[in-house]
């Protein structure tokens, strides 16, 4: 191991004789984690290795740790704990498992393993957030939340698609995870939910091979394709944080069985599949939500049909928001929420929408438990006018 700078040799490892040193190093903290092959007639697919911790801050190596034949070594470090996974064979290769183990790495006491049969995993992340106790692992479209404490399963998901990257919050318990169609999910550790995020990432094939996460944005690697996509993070330079309260007008919300009824009333067609009805604040529209996923709209006082929107992209719609200075008007639902014109035309689905600033020409974004921001509605002709700098010719 050498200094980057001066190219001076800082620690220097020889492995006995019939050993090698795999490849594969990880570096965690203080620790340096390496294999050791045992060699032998066997081939290195059926080679047992060794796992060693090397501290770099004290330069002590630890005992060995036994990890037999296992390969794809991937490994997170908590709070003074090692939790690593290898992947197996079975003796007549038809059938692969995972491994994962948790390991004091100045002991290298294993602390306790479990077993994932027909789980070839290739990915393991940790949590950030103080309290949280569930490590999330993935095996293509397969994705398990384990509990730290033993390696239990506390929750399992199937994706539409492999995951080939991921990433964690840290000021909250979930997950995000990018895969190879182009989307990305969001794991609720606490609710046990996949949430499909409405974004999906551009990249050329859409077929990802490999995705990073880098200091200042994402890499994204396409099967079959000369270029690597850069996502930068961007805030907004017009994205403010908010530190009032969100005041939502006050009017009628009405959800499952007193929705029900109030439709039955109101003799809408579909009154039994209402999840939830809504007026704005003078009670002149009246929105009704549908478990098929239509929004209807309808003027309250003569029940005319004003628009129909059918299957959404987004989460179904709890409650009316307010409008805007131009007349646009804004419904919510769980997180997320949508932009309709005077008319109600739909504008926009606008992710983590909270609330708009009345009469305005801001909204305010934020979801639970996250900071709140204003950022201005643009229409197509100012957005336009801004992107003119970032034109490439």
């Amino acid at each position: 191991i050498y200094d980057g700078e001066t190219l001076t040799c800082l620690y220097e490892y020889k492995p006995q004789e019939g050993r090698s040193v795999d490849s594969r190093l990880l570096l965690q903290g203080d620790y340096l984690i390496f294999q050791e092959d045992l060699e032998g007639d066997e081939s290195y697919w059926e080679r047992n290795h060794e796992l060693f911790f090397w501290n770099l801050a004290e330069n002590t190596i630890s005992p060995p740790v036994s990890v037999e034949n296992g390969n794809g070594l991937n490994l997170r470090l908590v709070d003074g704990t090692a939790y690593f996974f290898l992947t197996y064979h079975d003796d007549d290769y038809q059938s692969t498992y995972t491994k994962l183990y948790a390991c004091d790495p100045k002991t290298a006491s294993v602390l306790w393993s479990r077993r994932y049969d027909e789980f070839c995993a290739d990915l393991l992340l940790r949590p950030y957030v103080d309290g949280a106790s569930h490590l999330l692992l993935a095996a293509y479209d397969d994705v398990k939340l384990v509990n730290m404490e033993d390696g239990s399963e506390y929750a399992r998901f199937t994706l539409s698609s492999s995951v080939v990257g991921g990433a964690v919050y840290t000021n909250l318990d979930r997950y995000l995870l990018f895969t190879r169609s182009g989307e990305y999910h969001v794991i609720l550790v606490e609710e046990k939910q996949d949430y499909l995020m409405s974004n999906v990432f551009l990249c050329h094939s859409q077929n990802v091979m490999d995705f990073e996460v880098a200091e200042e944005g994402y890499l994204v690697l396409p099967h079959l394709d000369n270029h690597v996509t850069v996502y930068q993070y961007n805030g907004g330079e017009d994205r403010e944080e908010y530190d009032g309260e969100v005041i939502l007008p006050e009017t009628i919300c009405l959800e499952y069985t007193e929705a029900v009824v109030q439709a039955r009333e109101k003799g809408l067609p579909k009154a039994e599949l209402v999840q939830t009805l809504f007026y704005n604040e003078d009670e002149s529209l009246l929105f009704a939500c549908y478990s098929d996923g239509t929004i209807e709209i309808y003027n309250a006082a003569e029940m005319e049909l004003l628009n129909s929107l059918t299957n959404p992209t987004i989460s179904r719609m709890t409650r009316y928001l307010g409008t805007d200075k131009d007349g646009n008007v804004f419904i919510g639902g769980v997180g997320d929420g949508l932009m309709l014109s005077p008319d109600m035309k739909l504008l926009a689905a606008i992710g983590s929408l909270a609330g708009v600033e009345q009469g305005g020409s801001r909204v305010l974004i934020g979801g639970m438990g996250e900071s709140v921001y204003t950022c201005p509605v643009y229409s197509l002709e100012e957005l336009l006018a801004k992107a003119e700098a970032y034109v490439l010719r």
